[in-house]
């Protein structure tokens, strides 16, 4: 029994790592503490030994913080956490609704329409995920929407930020694949969009042949006079979309490369007079 343990103990702890998020532990702590639990034991089984835990601070010292692309990961995490805590993802979701007011399910279009602009910035699965979750979902509910409608486009919009540049994913891709970070961005950019579109047209085709899981939004929804629409859309999607120009217009131009492109678009809205 304890030799196929030891011989097993990687699945183990894979499996494991799955249940535990699963039921809703904080991934940071599966992590760390997952990896503790399972040195220890497989010490205990003769399969590890325990003075390999010091190498740990030289692969992070060593490796992944000695190395300018990898740098560039936290900075586009931290620029889509601004993004989220400034409101300027509540400002986008209402410019979208007020935009797309007078198409089938509107606010499920609206929120695929936002995950495809939030994936950009945010780049993180998690992240997206959560931020649309706290500011659509319960709009959605409250208008009616069917829950796996509404669900299903929230989980889908997210998935986008592995895809869409600069995503992390890429990142770390370009990393283990020894190529450039802004040729897997360049690629990326029409299967992220492609993927968006098609997201689009299953939920279009749902509000029309079934009205009843996508109500209309009602005619006096948002702005009434030219001003306050025109300012609505300035407000929401010019910041963003101008973000998004200047991060990956850079990149791709050759102007940065990506831990400068995540540098400056820090220091954007931080510098914010939001």
């Amino acid at each position: 029994m304890l030799d196929w343990l030891a011989d097993n103990l990687a699945l183990i702890m894979f499996v494991s790592m799955f249940f535990f998020i699963f039921i809703g532990y904080p991934i940071a702590f599966i992590m760390g503490g997952l990896a503790l639990v399972f040195a220890v034991v497989g010490a205990w089984l003769g399969a590890f030994n325990l003075i390999g835990l010091s190498d740990i601070v030289l692969r992070m010292w060593g490796g992944v913080a000695n190395d300018p692309v990898l740098a560039s990961i936290p900075m586009f995490i931290f620029m889509g956490a601004i993004l989220e805590r400034s409101g300027s993802a509540k400002d986008m979701l209402d410019a979208t609704e007020v935009l797309l007011k007078r198409c089938p399910g509107a606010l499920a279009v609206s929120v695929m329409v936002m995950g495809t602009i939030l994936a950009a910035p945010i780049g993180v699965v998690g992240a997206a995920v959560i931020t649309l979750s706290v500011i659509a979902l319960p709009q959605m509910l409250a208008a009616g929407y069917d829950k796996r409608l509404a669900i299903g486009t929230i989980a889908s919009a997210g998935t986008l930020g592995i895809l869409i540049p600069p995503a992390i994913m890429l990142v770390v891709m370009a990393e283990m694949l020894a190529t450039s970070a802004g040729n897997l961005f360049l690629a990326a950019v029409m299967p992220g969009f492609l993927l968006s579109g098609l997201y689009l047209v299953y939920i279009l085709l749902v509000a029309i042949f079934r009205p009843g899981a996508a109500p209309k939004l009602p005619p006096g929804y948002g702005p009434q006079t030219r001003a306050a629409f025109w300012y609505a859309l300035w407000r929401g999607l010019f910041p963003m979309t101008a973000l998004l120009v200047i991060v990956l217009g850079s990149i791709f131009a050759g102007w940065a490369t990506p831990p400068r492109a995540g540098l400056s678009a820090c220091s954007a809205p931080c510098s914010s007079p939001r």
